[in-house]
């Protein structure tokens, strides 16, 4: 039998974010899980400006390379050697007509776009993500993400125009059921809200790939905050005060930028791999992420969120999308009042049992009636 090719069309590794990097490996492993005789191929579209001054496809890592510093070079080698061994993606391009090119060459005739915020126009919308190659195609999305619908108005010429392509799909999902209720007013097709892809998998799956790095039998806070670190300092102040011995608070450093309490420590030599192991092996988490909060409900942590001071604030109702659908809003902390310090498992397992069962029909109800 002839194997089943799917293109998958989503970001990973930009500027080293494991939890992007994470959604787009287990999409890929769900999909040649749940669907037999199927082969993908993550396509790894390149579109930025610069990137396309130096669009050789060895020239441009090699620029990037000489760029960072030997701390960033360490931990871009991890997220190298990570997609080198668990994920199938393509050479770079930078224009979409090169892509068009590769799927004819490959025959490849079924193309998936999502998951992560590959349709939010804050982020500039990219018709590659809208999977405008024409007709002769499959098109298909899983767990799309977009802006918050505070900024539909805003962004409305945006929506229309992605409307136009959106409307070619054979199947569209999104991630956040706040997306769906916007989208629906621009498109003409039944759009349904699912997971993250990070959610397809469970937790044996995840901890098959996690990796040490060095904090084996160390009790420890993590602390995964991409904006500022007031908020999370607060919240770690009263997990510190209500527990009885002391604990490491361990600082998960992204971009080297944030100032941290002198009694924190800082971890950046992290690949996904490493952080996978990182939230497994936590106390606690304290995060203003979306994938820092979805891994932590996947190994049942106590989990804090806390509002995120950024360019895209507005993106936090992604993360309260997710706390809503598992009934777990008390978790966010946006004022001063605190939950207990352990989840309640019992339930949101239940309720995320329910929520992974419905994701997994349906990614096998795109593809087996698509593909």
């Amino acid at each position: 039998m002839v194997a089943k090719k799917v293109a998958i069309f989503t970001w990973y590794n930009e500027d080293r974010n494991c939890g992007q990097t994470l959604q787009a490996y287990a999409l890929q492993k769900a999909i040649e899980r749940e669907v037999s005789d199927t082969s993908t191929i993550i396509i790894t579209y390149r579109n930025d400006v610069r990137k396309r001054i130096y669009r050789n496809w060895i020239l441009y890592p090699l620029r990037r390379w000489l760029r960072m510093d030997s701390r960033m070079r360490k931990r871009q080698k991890k997220f190298d050697t990570f997609i080198a061994e668990y994920m199938k993606v393509s050479k770079p391009f930078y224009r979409k007509s090169q892509i068009l090119n590769y799927l004819r060459k490959e025959n490849i005739l079924n193309l998936v776009v999502g998951s992560d915020q590959v349709w939010n126009p804050q982020r500039k919308l990219d018709d590659v993500y809208l999977l405008n190659f024409g007709n002769g195609f499959h098109k298909m999305s899983y767990a799309s993400s977009m802006m918050s619908p505070d900024l539909e108005m805003k962004y409305r010429n945006e929506l229309i125009k992605a409307s136009r392509y959106l409307d070619d799909f054979e199947f569209i999902s999104v991630r956040e059921k706040s997306a769906a209720i916007m989208l629906k007013k621009y498109v003409h097709k039944r759009i349904t809200n699912v997971l993250d892809p990070v959610f397809l998998l469970n937790r044996a799956e995840w901890e098959k790939i996690e990796k040490d790095p060095g904090m084996a039998g160390k009790k420890y806070i993590l602390v995964y905050c991409l904006g500022e670190t007031e908020r999370c300092k607060n919240v770690v102040e009263k997990i510190e005060q209500r527990m009885e011995n002391d604990i490491q608070i361990l600082y998960m450093d992204v971009d080297q930028k944030n100032e941290i309490p002198d009694n924190w420590n800082r971890i950046f030599n992290i690949g996904p791999a490493e952080f996978i192991w990182l939230v497994n092996h936590a106390e606690y988490v304290c995060c203003d992420s979306f994938h820092g909060t979805a891994f932590s409900i996947i190994f049942e942590k106590n989990f804090f969120v806390v509002p995120s001071i950024r360019t895209f604030a507005s993106n936090m109702y992604r993360v309260t999308d997710l706390l809503d659908i598992l009934h777990v809003k008390d978790r966010y902390i946006e004022t001063e009042k605190f939950p207990e310090l352990k989840a309640d498992y019992g339930s949101i397992n239940i309720r995320l049992k329910e929520e992974m069962e419905k994701s997994r029909e349906c990614l096998r109800y795109i593809l087996e009636t698509n593909v």
